[in-house]
């Protein structure tokens, strides 16, 4: 596949007027070094087809070690690729520390059975996810993720239509049944984050038409229905990251700055309003000031931080319980302390810090907090991968508010943005033809 993005003629990137019509072009977003022989591009775009379908748990009827064939499919087109292109594929220092560090993780868990399930259940999708993101052709990996999302999302929506279990939540502990469509997923706390992140894809990458429109008509229909307050705000946010910086990349000098200027003093008026009037904001939305419980989870989470704070509990070694097993004594204390029982911490970064503690969340940071700088730097070389990385770290950041969307799934999702953007950098600074190691 042609690139058709143009290397930037300075360090200052391409001219505004060539940026914005960068934007339109569909291809247009760099680092493509073509496609692979059919039977490698098949077993690519199945393996992403299959990380859409199994990371979030979408495809319930999916068995659970379906997602061991995503690393299958990777190895297979890495075998079926020419070796000059494996040899270009781009490590990430910070990914090559995070991934055994998880690993690891079991010698010190309190529950090390529940974290060899998480080590099965997300490290083969991340070491796939490098090699596939890290060898295929960019548009092919763009357009897998795609068709995953599609399958799932219609999935959901059938089931949500024929089915009435899957408009609502069972009783957890005696309690009520809890509102909310979560589709073919577990929980609509689940599905949210994942409609999300499809939504921010589709928006940068998918070729305008009627599916494109019917996709993000079908997201919006599910996170009405699933009444996921973090899902419908982080879809907001979404759309409006999506305006603010293909408005900006279409400014000119002084303008530009400008612009962002002048958004900056908006978003702080807007932020001390908020502040301002957030207990009638939560009332509106059905909340209060403990934001449903959370700041009780929250208080009892920071305590139990600082028995473990330098490697936390193990990965999944807290928070687990029912269904036929027994939580682990840790688990129980910390329950107790909450006063009611919860499947997570209801925060990105105290879930961090509870498995992983300081060293996992500081080994977590340069990876994540490089795909925030790349995306920053790649607005101007290659913009709509740029403003995909930025506008899906902003979102995480946003969910990670209430919801635990730095670990599970989102390791995958950090794997991608790491490796396609190490791919683009690479291309942008001469190096791709040479094997090398990156933060």
């Amino acid at each position: 596949m042609t690139d058709l993005l143009p290397r930037p003629s300075s360090s200052l990137g391409p001219a505004p007027a060539e940026r914005g019509a960068v934007l339109r072009r569909h291809g247009g977003w760099g680092g493509d070094r073509g496609e692979l022989a059919p039977l490698a591009r098949f077993a690519g775009l199945t393996s992403l087809v299959l990380f859409m379908a199994t990371a979030w748990g979408g495809a319930p009827f999916l068995p659970f070690r379906a997602r061991w064939l995503v690393l299958l499919g990777a190895f297979g087109v890495v075998i079926l690729s020419p070796q000059q292109r494996v040899r270009r594929l781009p490590i990430s220092m910070g990914l090559l520390l995070l991934v055994p560090f998880l690993i690891v993780s079991l010698t010190w868990s309190y529950q090390p059975d529940i974290t060899a399930y998480r080590i099965e259940q997300y490290v083969p999708l991340m070491v796939g996810l490098i090699l596939l993101t890290g060898v295929m052709a960019l548009r092919d990996v763009i357009d897998g993720m795609i068709l995953g999302g599609r399958l799932v999302l219609v999935a959901s929506l059938l089931a949500t239509a024929v089915s009435p279990s899957t408009r609502t939540h069972e009783a957890v502990n005696g309690g009520l049944p809890i509102d909310g469509w979560h589709g073919l997923f577990f929980h609509k706390n689940e599905m949210a984050p994942f409609l999300v992140f499809l939504l921010i894809t589709l928006l940068v990458f998918d070729r305008p038409g009627w599916s494109k429109t019917l996709s993000i008509a079908g997201i919006g229909v599910m996170l009405i229905g699933s009444q996921s307050a973090t899902g419908l705000t982080a879809a907001m946010l979404s759309f409006g990251l999506y305006w603010w910086l293909t408005t900006y990349l279409r400014q000119e000098g002084r303008w530009s700055t400008g612009y962002v200027v002048t958004s900056l003093a908006l978003g702080l008026c807007g932020l001390f309003a908020t502040l301002a009037s957030l207990a009638t904001l939560l009332s509106a939305a059905g909340k209060d000031l403990t934001f449903t419980g959370r700041t009780e989870i929250w208080t009892a989470a920071l305590e139990f931080i600082s028995a473990e704070p330098l490697l936390g509990y193990g990965l999944g070694g807290v928070f687990w319980g029912g269904g036929g097993i027994a939580p682990s004594p840790t688990t129980a204390a910390l329950w107790r302390a909450i006063g009611f029982n919860v499947p997570h911490a209801h925060s990105g970064t105290l879930d961090l810090m509870l498995q992983l503690g300081i060293v996992g969340m500081v080994l977590f940071s340069v990876v994540f907090l490089s795909n925030f700088a790349s995306g920053a730097r790649l607005l101007r070389s290659a913009p709509p991968l740029g403003i995909w990385i930025l506008m899906v770290v902003i979102a995480q950041i946003w969910m990670s508010l209430s919801e635990p969307v730095f670990l599970g799934p989102w390791l995958g999702v950090l794997a991608i943005m790491r490796t396609l953007s190490l791919r683009r950098e690479a291309r942008t600074s001469g190096d791709e033809l040479a094997p090398w190691i990156r933060r």
